[in-house]
């Protein structure tokens, strides 16, 4: 038997062995090498990272305080059930981050929360850091003082903002 008719059978039985399911194997390029079938070790060696990818963006949608939040963390990849949790920094007191992905409470304060999650399959973990901003519902400014004379109404101005956008702009009254 050639080396060439040696390789190709080694290639048949390796990619009988994935379709049956006993060997853990990723396509590769549909134009492998004489050298990739030639070691059949490096055709199915796993790879290098846990596998494990986590979809959220680093930046978590914002909230407000007393607000209801709910964010799930989503990932693929594993080859089990995942699990999350804290690995580092701080949550906004009155949210917490359940072991099925699910964060979620009403935020006590305001603040920029930096945090580090990781998610396990039980045999790789992964981490990545994300942002919390809770930030105030509404903001006002007074532009010019409240001024009381006798029995008149007040007078004043105001700047206002709003997390919805909804109320920009100055009030004078």
């Amino acid at each position: 038997m050639t080396t060439k008719a040696a390789l190709k059978v080694i290639a048949v039985i390796i990619l009988l062995e994935c379709a049956a399911g006993m060997l853990a194997c990723q396509l590769g390029s549909a134009n492998a090498s004489e050298k990739d079938l030639a070691d059949p070790q490096a055709a199915t060696a796993p790879p290098a990272d846990s596998g494990i990818i986590i979809e959220n963006d680093s930046e978590l949608p914002d909230t407000y305080p007393s607000a209801q939040y709910e964010v799930r963390f989503r990932a693929h990849g594993g080859v089990s059930l995942l699990h999350w949790r804290l690995e580092k920094g701080a949550l906004p007191p009155g949210i917490k981050l359940e072991d099925n992905g699910l964060l979620h409470g009403q935020a006590q304060r305001l603040g920029e929360f930096q945090l580090t999650v990781s998610v396990t399959d039980g045999t790789n973990q992964l981490t990545k850091a994300f942002v919390i901003r809770v930030r105030s519902a509404l903001t006002l400014n007074w532009k010019a003082p409240a001024r009381v004379n006798g029995g008149r109404p007040v007078r004043g101005s105001i700047t206002s903002s709003s997390a919805s956008g909804g109320l920009e702009g100055t009030r004078i009254f």
